[in-house]
């Protein structure tokens, strides 16, 4: 039988590796531009707090605690953002701990302390890895874990960067349309999202396909051949994927998205943000309704005769081929590795966003704390994320 400290131990270390690896952290806070995502200050925390060394945190210890001098220093020394969340929430750190560790009564032992400030942490992350993928960030710092960890197959014989495959598997996962059941839990799509914007795509794609059916020429040629080719991905693949970015605009809205830092404006933030979320679901709101009703109609007038077989198999080829082009358009796009350095008029194109990424989060883990530094000549800074 498990003893009940065994059992908040295993808690302990599932929230820790609920986390990640430290190097992916890094690269999460460094794009963020967030300080240090780490739990190792907490006991130091918990010693300043227990001011009468009991070894328990009371109310009126909690209170005190997070105005003292001792304390703000060394959470702004560290650059710690979880044990930040002191000073700026000090109402509800109490009513929180106890929620956590409701077994001391009204004292908070110092694994209850513990297991709060992982749970600050692990949300903290939640909270990075959602904004990351609300604004389609490509570089996560994967596959940059211990070597072991790593199939040797894609590290000794890929022509690719350390990573680039392990990243673009996990943006496929959480932007590709068929992948939806693999995206993170983290992502900013709930069930109700996904499921209007798979109908409103559907149902184009089966007014689409009705449209190319009747567009189509016999297949007796290559060249028609090639011309049904081409009206299957101009009419359907292709729309699907713009139809896509644009239902993720209006349903997600990274636009309005802000990182929260207890920042007394936030208040506005958060309202313009609820704003423009209900506009968006407004806007899709409509769309659905009609795509239901399309649907519905689609099917009642589906009567198995022949006519009814080349919109089906138009409907299927094109939202085949959508899935299919995915793949080399992102390729070509965001994890293009053929532009290091895009230019300006290139940027709102997102082309080699990847390697710009990259880039970026090395530059701001070096210059952490030294902004005077120059790291224009320092030869692939991004080893900095890289553990041998």
């Amino acid at each position: 039988m498990m003893r009940a400290s065994d059992a908040s131990d295993a808690e302990c270390e599932a929230r820790q590796a609920a986390l990640g690896p430290p190097n992916e952290l890094a690269v999460l806070a460094a794009l963020s531009n967030a300080d240090v995502i780490d739990v190792s200050g907490a006991e130091p925390i918990f010693d300043l707090l227990d001011t009468n060394g009991d070894g328990r945190l009371s109310a009126e210890e909690l209170r005190q605690g997070v105005r003292s001098d001792a304390v703000v220093h060394y959470v702004r020394e560290t650059g710690n953002a979880i044990l930040k969340g002191l000073l700026r929430d000090r109402r509800g750190v109490g009513r929180a701990l106890q929620e956590i560790d409701d077994s001391s009564g009204p004292f908070v032992s110092r694994r209850g302390w513990k297991r709060f400030v992982q749970a600050m942490a692990v949300e903290r992350v939640r909270h990075l890895r959602e904004m990351g993928l609300v604004k389609g960030r490509c570089y996560w710092g994967k596959g940059l874990d211990d070597v072991q960890t790593t199939p040797s197959l894609l590290k000794w014989f890929s022509p690719f960067p350390r990573g680039y495959l392990e990243d673009f598997w996990f943006y496929a996962r959480n932007n590709h349309p068929a992948l939806f059941c693999l995206r993170d839990p983290a992502h900013p799509y709930g069930r109700s999202e996904a499921l209007a914007a798979e109908l409103v795509q559907q149902a184009y794609a089966i007014w689409a396909a009705g449209a190319a059916s009747r567009a189509e020429r016999p297949w007796t040629s290559l060249n028609n051949y090639a011309h049904n080719a081409q009206i299957t991905v101009a009419y359907i693949s292709v729309p699907l994927l713009i139809l896509a970015e644009l239902l993720w605009f209006l349903l997600a809205c990274p636009c309005a998205r802000f990182e929260r830092r207890g920042r007394k404006r936030e208040t506005v933030f958060r309202c313009t943000q609820k704003t423009l979320e209900a506009l968006g679901h407004a806007v899709v709101l409509p769309l659905v309704l009609l795509a239901c009703g399309f649907l519905v109609l689609e099917a009642m007038s589906l009567d198995g005769s022949d006519s009814d077989a080349p919109v089906v198999a138009w409907w299927a080829a094109g939202v085949l081929w959508s899935y299919v082009i995915w793949f080399p358009v992102k390729l070509c796009v965001q994890f293009n590795l053929c532009v290091g350095a895009p230019p300006p008029w290139l940027r709102p194109l997102k082309i080699g966003r990847w390697a710009a990424e990259r880039r970026r989060a090395a530059r701001n883990a070096l210059s952490f704390g030294d902004a005077d530094d120059d790291l224009d000549d320092v030869e692939e800074p991004w080893r900095v994320f890289e553990q041998p």
